[in-house]
């Protein structure tokens, strides 16, 4: 039924370009003299338009989650959305030129560094075996859980990473075990 139903539409649409030409003469065109449908051509019934945002749309990126919070790597910090810590301090950046400011909170630990008027957050990191992932990683996992839950990444060595957009999720095996999970924006 959707096979016949798309070939009516495909008639219906070569119908209406040829109700087109009014002059009486035939429209010189560029397109191939032979145009076949296969059976299998489908016509979408709704189509849709891409907005832009500001914000990278969550299944394109990593994101780390706390509480109600969404802390995505490259994207603008606000310290104000996590409960308040007096455990900051700044640090000469790796990754960028100047400082990072580090957030450290009791169970993970965030890196920003200053771009333009605000901070940027670079990577969150986790120091607390009772911290998850949304998918459930935990430090202490056994690795074959970093499989099953995110398949196949680029390994290197004992580091596996896997990338979303502009983020990366890269965990560090020790033996068997999962030793170490951070969310970093991909630079």
């Amino acid at each position: 039924m959707k096979k016949i139903i798309a070939l009516l539409l495909a008639a219906m649409l070569l119908l209406s370009l040829a109700a087109c030409n009014t002059s009486g003469k035939p429209e010189e065109t560029t397109a191939p003299a032979e145009t076949t449908l296969s059976a299998e051509t489908t016509v979408p019934v709704e189509t849709t338009v891409p907005v832009e945002t500001t914000q990278p749309q969550e299944a394109d990126v990593f994101a780390f989650v706390s509480g109600d919070a969404k802390i995505i790597p490259g994207t603008a910090f606000d310290p104000a959305v996590l409960p308040a810590t007096d455990n900051v301090y700044t640090i000469p950046s790796c990754a960028f030129e100047g400082t990072d400011n580090v957030y450290n909170y009791e169970t993970f630990e965030i890196i920003a560094y200053n771009e333009g008027n605000g901070e940027v957050v670079y990577s969150v990191y986790f120091i607390d075996a009772n911290l998850a992932t949304p998918e459930g990683l935990a430090i202490g996992d056994e690795a074959a859980k970093v499989t099953q839950l995110y398949g196949e990444g680029s390994v290197n060595g004992t580091e596996i990473t896997y990338q979303k957009g502009n983020t990366l999720l890269v965990i560090i095996l020790d033996g068997d075990y999962v030793a170490s999970i951070e969310y970093r924006e991909a630079v």
